[in-house]
């Protein structure tokens, strides 16, 4: 499942908790509050105790829960569009770069290459990788980890960008070309 789908997912279900709240609202049930606390991770201990809250008490408990979480998911998704803008700038930087490369040495040798040309397409690369790492940290990357193909993709790609890390370090003694 892609992350616009998952996106809507939880969006949907922050209207439906939304949605059940007022529901409750206008009729409580002691075994509704419950289930949607239990599903809005309220704690423990204030389920347990739920009796010593009036109803609107319990009302805003929900609320203002649903609201954080939804400040959270939406700080979250802020982030990955920002770090998803960077990432394609950055990698269309990197195509640009290749391409302009791959033009200059028709032969695609990469002896050919400058010292400069082989240290500036590695520090491209680099650069994702950093972007990479600074981005499955925190609460994202424990989403990361709770999804197996999205944690197979990043893999996929971080091997694949030190396969081509590595294979620049190979050339770079070479350096051949001109500066």
């Amino acid at each position: 499942m892609d992350l616009r789908a998952k996106t809507n997912q939880v969006i949907e279900a922050c209207i439906k908790e939304s949605d059940s709240i007022e529901l409750l609202r206008k009729q409580y049930d002691d075994g509704l509050f419950v289930i949607l606390a239990k599903k809005l991770d309220v704690e423990e201990s204030i389920i347990n105790d739920r009796d010593n809250y009036d109803v609107e008490q319990k009302i805003k408990l929900l609320k203002d829960i649903l609201d954080k979480q939804r400040s959270k998911l939406s700080k979250r998704l802020e982030r990955i569009q920002y770090f998803y803008r960077e990432l394609i700038e950055e990698a269309a930087e990197i195509r640009k770069f290749g391409a302009d490369l791959s033009s200059k040495y028709g032969g695609c040798s990469p002896e050919l290459a400058s010292k400069w040309e082989v240290t500036e397409l590695k520090g491209k690369l680099l650069c994702i990788v950093r972007m990479l790492d600074q981005f499955t940290r925190g609460k994202i990357g424990d989403q990361i980890e709770s999804d197996a193909k999205l944690q197979t993709d990043l893999f996929i790609i971080q091997k694949r960008l030190q396969n081509l890390i590595q294979a620049l370090e190979v050339v770079a003694p070479q350096y051949g070309g001109p500066r």
